[in-house]
């Protein structure tokens, strides 16, 4: 049936006058009713190539890309060549979460035109969601090797590379992950997920500024993110600047009065700045919001160390026992307790179980060797010698500090050859009881405002030497 008004030498059909209708609909902005008159039209004439393609289009935008995806995959069943027609099914698949369907349909329109750069990006797009999927759900090595293809195939993807450098922390390769965020960043500077990643990755370095300039960007975007603001806070913490890190901390806890993230800090900055009992009142808050709490009963119990209470000091760490057996950080500032505590061997036991978890941890191998050096151990001294790297030889005759944690332990620079030549001659020219060093309180190292431990010189008398 002819249409009357048709356009001359045209002849339309009834199916026509409807699809025209429902175009008409579409621009009214009366999406509904247009799709209830593509359905009629599909209904009556399943072979409507048109039909199909305009009601996949309009499903689209009421989102439902599953329903579009279907219109569109029955209007390539009539014309399996339309280029466009496999991007829309690609697009509406990516859409609907169906990766396969939709990486399936990129490379379609890619097979029938290679240049197309809109279905190259879709194929690199769909593999790194797919990548992210094996991410989130624990699966990091699956992730990395999922979307390694795709940094190689579409180096300007973006989000390919903050994919990469997230599961790359997940697996503790800290290399490529710093290296991965950065070239997502370059990419593309306002990725939140490559910029939280990255400021990790640089405060885990050391890199303390680089850390302050990426959250406070990330804190500017998400004023209302109590995380970011914790974020923030620790790492100022680091730095130092303990005001403006407490009065991040005073806003969040007003925002969450039961962040605990919050008090964990908060009870850190009061601790460096020698605030002792804002600093308990702190870790207390922090117990009572989670009683099992093991960083806020670290940070009482340096706390309690510092006024003296160290029967309270031991009670506090026997209640966290197991809980710093599994957490290198707790653990490392556990043994510090009990070296202050002169209970070297629960000291070695916790830096032993540190090395067990983390074989090359340059403060748990600092510290053993200057517990054996104090307690002339040479046989079990020798053997934390060979795990000393060329890195932490070269850190040491720089003078850099070995390592450095969230607790802001540091070991310090020791020479710890000329100290074991020192002690051993000693041990051999004399007969007095203790010739040998011996385990004294040192210094803070530079911006920790906490104490470590050094080792005496050994030479009786001595004044003069870097140690005494």
């Amino acid at each position: 049936m002819v249409l009357n008004g048709a356009p001359e030498g045209a002849s339309w059909t009834i199916a026509d006058g409807r699809i025209a209708m429902a175009d008409l609909l579409v621009e009214q902005g009366q999406a509904e009713a247009a799709i209830e008159l593509y359905g009629e039209v599909v209904a009556e004439d399943p072979g409507c190539l048109d039909a199909w393609r305009r009601l996949g289009l309009v499903l689209g935008t009421l989102d439902r890309p599953a329903d579009a995806r279907r219109a569109f995959a029955r209007a390539l069943a009539m014309r399996p060549d339309d280029i466009e027609l496999h991007l829309e099914l690609a697009r509406a698949a990516l859409a609907a979460g169906e990766l396969t369907a939709a990486e399936a349909a990129f490379r379609q329109a890619l097979e029938r035109q290679p240049d197309l750069d809109e279905a190259a990006l879709g194929v690199a797009e769909t593999l790194n969601l797919a990548a992210l999927a094996c991410l989130r759900a624990g699966q990091a090595a699956e992730a990395r090797r999922r979307f390694l293809p795709v940094t190689e195939s579409r180096p300007d993807l973006a989000a390919a590379w903050e994919t990469l450098g997230l599961a790359a922390m997940d697996m503790g390769d800290g290399a490529e992950a710093t290296r991965a965020l950065e070239t997502a960043l370059g990419l593309d500077p306002d990725m939140l997920a490559a910029t939280l990643g990255l400021a990790r990755r640089y405060k885990a370095l050391g890199n303390l500024e680089g850390a302050s300039a990426l959250l406070e960007r990330l804190a500017e975007r998400l004023p209302d993110s109590g995380d970011i603001q914790c974020e923030l806070a620790h790492v100022y913490e680091r730095r130092g600047l303990w005001e403006p890190a407490l009065a991040l901390l005073d806003a969040c806890l007003q925002r969450n009065p039961a962040d605990v993230a919050a008090c964990n800090i908060s009870a850190m900055c009061h601790a460096q700045a020698g605030r002792q009992a804002e600093s308990m009142a702190a870790a207390r808050m922090a117990l009572k919001l989670s009683p099992e709490n093991a960083v806020a009963t670290i940070l009482l119990a340096r706390a309690e160390m510092i006024i003296g209470d160290r029967n309270r000091v031991a009670v506090l760490l026997a209640s966290i026992a197991e809980a710093i057996r599994e957490d290198i950080e707790l653990a490392l500032a556990a043994a510090q307790l009990y070296e202050q505590l002169r209970e070297q061997d629960k000291a070695m036991v916790l830096l032993q179980r540190v090395l067990e978890l983390d074989p090359g941890n340059r403060l748990a191998t600092s510290r053993l060797l200057d517990i054996t050096l104090s307690l002339c151990d040479w046989r079990n001294y020798d053997g934390f010698v060979g795990g000393l790297t060329e890195g932490i030889v070269e850190d040491i005759a720089a003078g850099r500090p070995i390592a450095i944690d969230i607790f802001n332990l540091q070991a310090l620079p020791l020479d710890y050859a000329a100290i074991a030549r020192a002690a051993r001659n000693s041990a051999a020219t004399t007969a007095k009881a203790e010739p040998v060093p011996t385990p004294r309180p040192a210094r803070p190292g530079p911006g920790t405002g906490v104490s470590t431990w050094a080792i005496c010189c050994p030479t009786p008398g001595c004044t003069a030497c870097r140690w005494c």
